[in-house]
């Protein structure tokens, strides 16, 4: 592997800055294309449908440094780091995609809590199938069965 210099003055770093600042992604700032993104996706994908998680997570990561505000790319890194069971990691990432999502999409808090319980700290895990309860459309199927399954899990956390 090469080491790459690239060099920018100042003027250029400050227009980077304030890029970043604006809410543009990095992907926008050096023109990648939407279609180019989704490519890689749709090989990180297939890693991960493979369970090649390590080669996945690498796809994902670099996905979510350029498009740092899509929900999926930090679902998926989210994903192949709780396969690789770096449960603080899938933490993090579904965090991420929860923030991505606006708070509108329970699902990564469920994924969340379930990396609490396998690191074996359930009052984490009770904080995020609580606070699920809040998030999503119930109109939503994906979501309203999330929310029924935090719920039994949630009934039996408290009841032990």
């Amino acid at each position: 592997m090469s080491n790459i210099a690239i060099n920018y003055n100042n003027e250029e770093i400050e227009k980077i800055i304030f890029a970043l600042q604006s809410g543009l992604t990095i992907a926008q700032i050096t023109d990648i294309k939407n279609e180019t993104l989704e490519s890689i996706y749709a090989i990180a994908y297939q890693y991960y449908m493979i369970q090649d998680y390590t080669n996945a997570q690498i796809l994902f990561q670099t996905l979510c440094a350029y498009k740092h505000n899509e929900e999926k790319y930090w679902l998926g890194l989210a994903g192949c780091r709780q396969a690789l069971k770096e449960y603080q990691k899938a933490i993090d990432a579904y965090s991420m995609a929860g923030m991505a999502s606006s708070l509108q999409n329970p699902i990564p808090f469920f994924y969340a809590a379930q990396c609490f319980l396998k690191m074996d700290n359930k009052e984490n895990a009770i904080i995020s199938l609580k606070a699920l309860q809040t998030m999503g459309n119930d109109q939503n199927e994906e979501h309203r069965l999330c929310k029924e399954k935090a719920k039994e899990i949630l009934h039996f956390l408290e009841d032990n």
